[in-house]
């Protein structure tokens, strides 16, 4: 195992992380398989784990507790919802016409042959 030091320009920051080398009998080759470990601090040369601490449950509640946005997100989400349902529709008529072309390509090459 060796440890990896790796520079993010958008974060500007160096992540630390453990790799261990892995061979893949399929592509013949070796793959690393690395493991987060915190990131760098630059003056002391250590590093401390930063990161998530888990992902919100979809049943939590949301974030700000203000009422008044509520009225305009459901009447966003009905308008998402309505397009969504549009764009379905429009890809069911497409998916119909490309089989027709489809067919009508097949009868093609049947005369010709």
């Amino acid at each position: 195992m060796s440890i990896v030091y790796t520079w993010d320009p958008r974060s500007q920051c160096t992540y630390v992380y453990e790799q261990e080398s892995h061979y893949d009998p399929i592509t013949k080759q070796s793959r690393p398989k690395r493991t987060y470990l915190g990131r760098l601090d630059p003056e002391t040369g250590t590093y401390s784990k930063v990161g998530k601490r888990g992902r919100r449950s979809k049943s939590s509640e949301p974030i700000s507790g203000n009422d008044a946005g509520s009225s305009e997100s459901g009447s966003r989400e009905s308008a998402l919802i309505q397009e969504n349902q549009e764009l379905k529709k429009e890809l069911d008529q497409l998916r119909k016409q490309q089989k027709m072309i489809l067919e009508s390509l097949q009868a093609l090459i049947n005369r010709l042959n």
